[in-house]
């Protein structure tokens, strides 16, 4: 039978039902969620009832469920079973006492009917029986394959006929590909303004799913009868590659025939439609995975939770109501909009509560946000700040719906939105974003949806108002709609069909609105932006900003050789230093979506890095670093962009952006800004007194030129900062001179089942509680540059920062909504008790390290456990399975003597403390006298002592002949009533003398019957040299550093140093041996 398809003429026909009789089936449906292995637990629900099914016409049918009983899964296997739960049992009883109508037409199932009142969870359990009754049999041949429709969407299906020769009744095997199908019955949540990285998956998947039916039909006159049916599902899903370890559900359901008898008639009443085969989701943004609780009457609960939760966090984030903050989230998500309203007028006066309100109302996700928002704008009853920051959250987490986005255009133009700058620039971002998600959900995306943003690029290029120029680029920007492309185009030098004379940062954010657009239109992007960069004539930022949008696209092999010609004749050394650095990153990429674009740039490289290989960091740069790994299917890429000009110092705009590969999905994480305006013009070509070695001098010379600054416009920005998350800008400002005069949560993960009426998998809970350790009190003078801070003494153990999490077993359900079924996954010990069972490796680290200030009577630990079993095929799995606890703690400690409060001063003078002076020259005169005395015991370290000698009276010379003035002064003291002050007090001089740069750093111990000091001796001309010396009067150890730069070829550095430890303690000693 070698490549050989035998194909058999039957009598069978497709399977169908006779309106005429009765059919009662046996039905039996179960789902569990674990890791699949037999010593950690698992979760799962259960479904047990008797079906039956009668014609009502040729192709229209009721099914009656009865006997029903629901049991839930919680437990480790062998230990635990299903354990019946009665109310949930009697809950969706009684959604199911009425029948349903279905219609089945050549073996298929064309729509459903229910009563009106009956929950989409239920119906989906009705689609869970009837999607046995969704089988093809092809009469003609005994294997074949089509694509139809089923409870996964419509997918590609396999099947495979075989006759038993005993009974004559047919086998059917049926094999659906679940994964690729092309309606597929999933919704991803918070991916929208993520990038599916399709090649991610030739190194693996993140996700595998397998559907297989069973059939036993016997053949009849009336056709095909379904005596039994048997479904089996897995999937297996894992953050990384799903070959190192994942997380398992199986679902598996029966159907088993257990007589036919003749129909008798049946009554109903009216029906409604509940749409098709395929599995629905209801109400997803009410349904959260993590918690379960009534929402009958939700406004008084969630207006007490609020109260609670403001009163509990008023003084910090309180981690222990964090399940109270999104069970208020989903109480408001079903608060009619008339009870909003009330719920403001009740909360309003109180700041707390009225500030939680907002932030709580911000999570509702549909029209009632926008109504209440639309009401607060009108009445003018929001500060600007509780606007924008609401406004933010709620179209975050707004429904996308082509009506939504149509009613969320009004704030465009309600005067309120423009009373305030950065509220505006809010509004325009946002709606921005919002058409960016609408236009993930439906393609071809209306150009209806991005016209407004349109509209206010064109009214402001024609007012020639170069604030709104920004405000409407950066918005089209976040919208990335193809259909801006020829507005946008007309704010870029050297592609505009009519030039306009604009400022440099307008031109940018042209360029940059085209971001977005690079994935969905990429060769109308490469068209302009490499027209661009061809222009030679045009600025240097302005080509560069144009190369990197290009890259943004994934170039060609073609297109970036044409580049790499065309940098041959480059001349521009900034442009040249841009794009060369860029390749270079390139070629060496790892991450997927790369993978084509990096072997281009590593033959550009290989051909441009003759001629631009050696330039410095002078000149302009863009640097790519990325890791990606195989077994992790993840990774991470960095991007740096520094822009310069060759008639000035200051780069004009500095860019960093990071991106999170992980899921097959490319998740752009944090971009930050910023443009030199008003200051590059300060600084001009050139710094007086700038050599280039960031000595003091140099510092000093940057900061004379800093306090010119006033002379620059007042209307002009200083600079332009801007921050993206998730490749959208929520936020950019230009900080004018004005603007300088008067200037974080936890995590969950859930895998499993989530309807309105139970829940069952797999949960993940992580907590990240920090507070801030004591109250304080502070004194802060900015003129004098004085700062002072008191805290009090510690009193118990405090938790600055901690991050704990678990992996556990969920069983809910609404009945018992506050008594969850939550075990770790992990067991407490293993069960050495089963040989047959293989045994997981265990591991189980812990430490604690504390160490004590007695001076203060405060201590700083750090703890962490880990609590892993794992099998080896499971890695990097299980890295994050198990119980996990770390945490840095401030801890009381026993005090020499009882402390009042703990003192910090910071004196960033320059002030004079002509104490210090003389304390500085003493200890100089001791270690000079010192240094005099090891010259005269051994004629082996003469010169070295001779040297020592003279630097120091060299020193002492030069500060008698001047008033010392320290740089700083810090003191870190601990205060007792009608006692003097214990601590430390630290203090920095700079002693510059012709040719060298000289500093000292002296860190004194304050108290009775103590000397210890240590003493920092720096110097820089040639070579940098430091001395360190500490213990009692700077004299028991004592260690030497000196480094120097030689360059090589006259391009690259390199970097020799030596140190040499004359005295050290046994302490560090001992770490030098390890």
């Amino acid at each position: 039978m070698k490549g050989l398809l035998l194909c058999c003429l039957v009598t069978l026909v497709d399977v169908s039902l006779n309106p005429k009789k009765t059919y009662e089936y046996k039905y039996e449906g179960e789902v569990n969620f674990g890791l699949d292995k037999p010593n950690l637990a698992e979760s799962g629900v259960q479904i047990l009832c008797k079906v039956t099914i009668t014609g009502v016409s040729e192709q229209t049918f009721l099914l009656r469920v009865s006997e029903l009983e629901f049991a839930e899964y919680n437990g480790f296997e062998g230990k635990n079973g299903y354990t019946s739960s009665p109310n949930v049992t009697k809950r969706i009883a009684a959604e199911l006492a009425k029948p349903f109508m279905f219609e089945h037409v050549n073996g298929h199932i064309d729509g459903i009917h229910a009563y009106a009142e009956v929950s989409t969870t239920v119906v989906n359990i009705i689609r869970g029986i009837l999607d046995f009754f969704q089988v093809t049999v092809k009469t003609t041949q005994n294997i074949y394959d089509l694509e139809e429709t089923g409870i996964h969407g419509k997918c590609q299906s396999n099947y495979a006929i075989e006759e038993n020769e005993e009974t004559k009744d047919w086998t059917i095997t049926q094999v659906v590909d679940v994964t690729n199908c092309k309606e597929k019955a999933a919704v991803y949540r918070g991916m929208a303004i993520t990038v599916v990285d399709k090649l991610s998956k030739e190194r693996g998947e993140s996700v595998i799913s397998t559907m297989r039916y069973n059939y036993t039909i016997k053949p009849t006159a009336e056709g095909g009868l379904i005596t039994r049916a048997h479904g089996l599902e897995r999937q297996h899903f894992s953050a990384f590659n799903v070959k190192g370890g994942s997380f398992k559900m199986e679902a598996m359901k029966n159907l088993v025939l257990l007589s036919v008898n003749t129909a008798s008639a049946s009554s109903y009443g009216p029906m409604e439609s509940k749409g098709d085969i395929v599995y629905k989701f209801e109400d997803m943004n009410i349904n959260i995975p993590i918690i379960m609780q009534n929402l009958d009457d939700p406004a008084p609960k969630a207006t007490e939770l609020i109260k609670h939760l403001a009163e509990a966090n008023s003084d910090g984030i309180d981690s222990e109501t964090t399940e109270d903050s999104i069970k208020v989230y989903q109480l408001m998500r079903v608060i009619p909009y008339e009870e909003l309203e009330n719920m403001w007028k009740q909360l309003a006066e109180n700041p707390k509560y009225r500030r939680w309100m907002l932030d709580s109302t911000a999570e509702i996700g549909d029209a009632r946000v926008l109504n209440f928002l639309e009401t607060r704008f009108k009445a003018n009853d929001l500060t600007a700040v509780e606007a924008w920051h609401t406004l933010l959250l709620a179209f975050h987490h707004l429904e996308i719906t082509p009506e939504l986005v149509e009613m969320a255009k009004v704030f465009l133009k309600l005067p309120f939105s423009k009373s305030n700058t950065y509220l505006w620039h809010t509004v325009a971002l946002s709606y921005g974003s919002l058409v960016n998600k609408y236009c993930v959900y439906y393609t071809p995306c209306p150009v209806t949806a991005v016209q407004p943003l349109l509209d206010m690029a064109t009214e402001a290029l024609r007012s020639d108002n170069k604030e709104e120029m920004v405000v409407a680029l950066k918005a089209l920007g976040n919208a990335g709609h193809p259909g801006s492309m020829k507005t946008i185009m007309r704010y870029l030098p050297g592609v505009a069909a009519t030039p306009v004379d604009l400022p440099l940062r307008v031109q940018s954010a042209a360029i940059q609105a085209m971001r977005l657009i690079t994935t969905r239109d990429p060769h109308s992007v490469q068209d302009v932006t490499l027209t661009m960069f061809l222009q030679k004539d045009l600025p240097s930022e302005v080509r560069m900003l144009a190369f990197r949008i290009l890259f943004d696209t994934k170039p060609s092999m073609a297109l970036v050789s044409t580049v790499t010609a065309h940098l041959l004749e480059e001349r521009d050394l900034q442009v040249a230093s841009f794009a060369y650095s860029y390749l270079k990153g390139f070629a060496n990429s790892e991450t997927p979506d790369n993978h084509y674009l990096s072997t281009a740039s590593s033959l550009a490289v290989k051909i441009l890095a003759p001629r631009f290989g050696r330039l410095s960091y002078y000149y302009s740069k863009a640097k790519h670093v990325d890791w990606f790994d195989d077994r992790w299917l993840a990774g991470i890429s960095l991007d740096f962009f520094m822009l310069r000009n060759a008639s000035n110092i200051i780069p004009s705009e500095i860019m960093s952006t990071e991106k999170l590969h992980i899921i097959g999905r490319i998740i752009k994480l944090l971009e930050l800004g910023i443009r030199a305006e008003g200051i590059k013009d300060l600084f001009g070509a050139g710094i007086p007194g700038f050599k280039g070695d960031f000595s003091m001098s140099d510092l000093m010379a940057i900061f004379s030129v800093l306090q010119k600054w006033e002379t620059l416009e007042d209307d002009k920005p200083v600079f332009s900062v801007y921050s993206r998350v998730s490749g959208q800008e929520w936020f950019f400002t230009d900080m004018s001179k004005e603007t300088l005069r008067n200037i974080i949560t936890d995590f969950w993960v859930f895998y499993g089942i989530n309807t309105k009426l139970f829940q069952s998998g797999s949960e993940l809970k992580l907590k990240n509680p920090s507070a801030v350790p004591w109250k304080l009190s502070a004194k802060i003078n900015v003129p004098e540059k004085k700062f002072e801070v008191d805290f009090p003494p510690s009193k118990e153990e405090i938790e600055i920062l901690s991050i704990r999490s678990d992996l556990y077993a969920v069983s809910r359900n609404i009945e018992e909504p506050d008594l969850p079924k939550i075990t770790p996954i992990m067991p407490p010990s293993a069960d050495p008790s089963n040989e047959e069972v293989l045994q997981p490796n265990t591991w189980h680290p812990t430490s604690r390290m504390c160490y004590e200030y007695n001076i203060y009577g405060v201590g700083l630990c750090m703890e962490y456990e880990l609590k892993r079993q794992y099998y080896y095929e499971e890695y990097p799995l299980y890295y994050f399975l198990g119980y996990s606890n770390m945490a840095l703690k401030i801890v009381p400690a026993q005090t020499i003597k009882a402390v009042d409060k703990i003192h910090f001063e910071l004196d960033a003078g320059p002030s004079r403390h002509p104490m210090s002076a003389r304390q500085l020259l003493e200890t100089l005169r001791r270690l000079s006298k010192k240094a005099a005395q090891r010259m005269n015991a051994s004629s082996n370290s003469a010169p070295k002592g001779r040297d020592s000698h003279h630097r120091h009276h060299d020193i002492i010379l030069e500060v008698q002949n001047s008033t010392t003035e320290a740089v700083f002064n810090f003191k870190a003291f601990a205060i007792s009533e009608n006692q003097k002050p214990e601590g430390y007090d630290a203090a920095m001089y700079y002693t510059p003398e012709a040719s060298i740069q000289n500093a000292q750093l002296i860190v004194s111990q304050v108290g009775a019957n103590t000397n210890w000091k240590m003493c920092v001796d720096t110097s820089l001309d040639a070579e940098a040299k430091a001395h360190v010396r500490w213990g009692a009067e700077c004299q028991t150890y004592d260690v030497s550093m000196k480094a120097t730069a030689a360059y090589l070829n006259g391009s690259k550095p390199e970097l020799k140093a030596k140190v040499q430890w004359n005295r050290i303690s046994e302490y560090m000693a001992e770490i030098g041996k390890r």
